[in-house]
């Protein structure tokens, strides 16, 4: 699958003329399997390990085994591979290749009882192991300077003004008399705006019959 895509399948060389993509060789085996569980500190070092760009490839699979029949899969790809739309392309292919090619997307009712039932076992996780999820966290991102940990409160602890956006009211009317005027105008001529200098706008007055121009200024048209 990484072969047919155009990113995945190039290098990138550099020339006088700046960065260009060479074609590479087909790779046919992109995955790198551990028998045995790794540490935080294993897995972190796989993931910051730089790519060689001149001599690719730009994707690096792990498969990790857990245990019996349990595994973890780490993809780890190249910011230009995932910058931009082509990356929707792998994804789609990846969902083919991992359901079969005749997977047959649900209707949208049976997806309305997914979505249902998706969203219970979410509560249902969050009301069993949200605190123990949330203790997690604590412990490994406390220590860490310019982490907002606002994202572990509940409901309950989070605060109006943090859930909440300010907006700004402008709020205006019409004088009476102003706004009676106005009404007389529209019916007995027909409206339509013109700028007023260059900051403001205010409404031409036609009269259908005589086809005159006259203008009537209103509050507010300056701004």
């Amino acid at each position: 699958m990484l072969n047919e895509h155009f990113i995945t399948r190039h290098n990138i060389d550099d020339g006088p003329e700046g960065a260009f993509w060479v074609p590479r060789e087909p790779v046919f085996n992109l995955v790198t399997y551990h028998d045995t569980p790794l540490t935080d500190e294993e897995i972190y070092a796989l993931v910051s390990a730089p790519f060689d760009l001149r001599n690719g490839p730009l994707v690096r699979i792990h498969l990790i085994s857990l245990g019996a029949e349990r595994y973890r899969t780490l993809f780890i790809f190249h910011h230009i591979v995932v910058d931009g739309i082509s990356t929707e392309e792998i994804w789609d292919k990846w969902r083919k290749r991992y359901n079969g090619i005749d997977y047959q997307v649900p209707s949208l009712q049976e997806q309305g009882v997914m979505h249902q039932q998706l969203c219970h076992n979410f509560a249902t996780l969050l009301q069993e192991k949200g605190e123990q999820m949330r203790e997690f966290w604590r412990e490994r991102l406390g220590d860490l300077e310019g982490v907002d940990l606002r994202f572990l409160q509940t409901g309950r602890q989070l605060t109006t003004a943090a859930t909440r956006r300010q907006i700004g009211e402008l709020l205006f009317g019409f004088d009476e008399d102003i706004s009676r005027r106005v009404k007389l105008l529209l019916r007995k001529y027909k409206l339509t705006t013109y700028p007023v200098r260059a900051n403001g706008h205010g409404p031409a007055v036609t009269q259908n019959v005589r086809a005159k121009i006259r203008c009537a200024r209103l509050p507010g048209g300056d701004l």
